[in-house]
């Protein structure tokens, strides 16, 4: 009964670690500035750049953020181009962060648990044949 318990918890972490969803969200810049949560961020400024950062790589001090980071698209470029300097706000367009879709990390989980579980079950019932027709 305990090893089903356990097996099941476990199960559950792991599904959920895999297919926790995360995906970026955009924010204003107010929201932006008063922030502590520091996880990776995505940058559009007004001359169409796009600037990634990952989590810790980068610090807001008064009107600029600073940071090494990566130029992911550059009009004009193919390649990304490392990148290590200062973005001031009044240059951004836009700022997303990188967390977790709650909403469907839930789904997804669900899902992945339902099939388990049903798996389960008809791997059971052709071992020890009682649910599907067996006596």
């Amino acid at each position: 009964m305990y090893k089903k318990l356990i097996s099941s918890i476990l199960a559950f972490a792991l599904l959920t670690q895999i297919v926790g969803c995360y995906s970026y969200q955009e924010v204003t810049k107010e929201e932006f500035v008063q922030t502590e949560e520091y996880s990776d961020l995505r940058v559009k400024t007004k001359d169409k750049n796009w600037y990634e950062f990952d989590e810790n790589e980068y610090t807001v001090k008064e009107d600029s953020i600073y940071g090494s980071g990566r130029n992911i698209f550059k009009p004009g470029s193919i390649f990304d181009e490392d990148f290590t300097g200062s973005i001031s706000l009044e240059d951004i367009e836009s700022i997303k962060f990188d967390r977790i879709d709650t909403e469907l990390t839930i789904i997804w989980s669900t899902i992945g648990v339902g099939v388990i579980v049903l798996i389960g079950v008809i791997i059971d019932d052709l071992v020890n044949p009682k649910i599907f027709g067996g006596k």
